[in-house]
């Protein structure tokens, strides 16, 4: 009996740590014309390069729209270009954040569970073990395979934008259950109109 329990334990845990897609119902018209414009405004920023540490004209935009005020410059950015890219198309469908795991808390807590199938326009979250910090990534073009590509802010490395070397806004090859690093892949966050 013990050895049945320790199993269904680790059965549970395991289930447990799979990512998960969550989809935020928006009830809002004209929301699809609200989604492709952000999508449109991500893409063309790809190639915004940082000046210094998590700086630059620009990567100080996005975290001063993620948090209202200007206290935010020299943060990292991949979640504050989402939320920038969401307040400039018209309408934020999560509460105003810079932290890459708010979002994907908000879903869990206000949104369904739904099949982990990538969209275009999902959020990826990563997050480390037993922490808040993490990183977001918004899909923009899904692959075959389990793999997409991803408009990333606060990026460093080889990208599929050919951009100069160093941190900034960058297409990204990313598998659907990639690690990055010690980070483990958390899930997806979907957005669509509520019918």
């Amino acid at each position: 009996m013990i050895r049945l329990i320790l199993i269904l334990l680790l059965l549970v845990n395991v289930a447990a740590s799979q990512p998960q897609k969550w989809v935020i119902e928006i009830d809002r018209c004209g929301f699809d014309k609200i989604s492709d414009t952000r999508m449109k405004l991500l893409e063309g920023e790809v190639g915004t390069m940082e000046i210094g540490n998590n700086r630059g004209a620009r990567v100080d935009e996005y975290n001063d729209s993620a948090l209202g005020f200007k206290k935010g410059r020299g943060a990292p950015y991949c979640q504050s270009v989402a939320t920038w890219s969401w307040l400039k198309a018209g309408h934020l469908p999560y509460p105003r954040t810079a932290l890459a795991n708010a979002p994907f808390d908000y879903a869990v807590r206000n949104g369904k569970r739904v099949s982990y199938v990538p969209e275009r326009g999902d959020e990826m979250t990563w997050r480390y073990p037993n922490s808040w910090k993490g990183h977001k990534e918004t899909v923009a073009k899904v692959l075959e395979n389990g793999f997409v590509i991803t408009v990333a802010g606060n990026v460093t490395g080889s990208s599929l934008s050919n951009d100069p070397v160093g941190g900034g806004v960058k297409l990204m090859r990313r598998g659907i259950y990639q690690k990055i690093g010690k980070m483990q892949m958390r899930g997806l966050v979907g957005f669509r109109r509520k019918k």
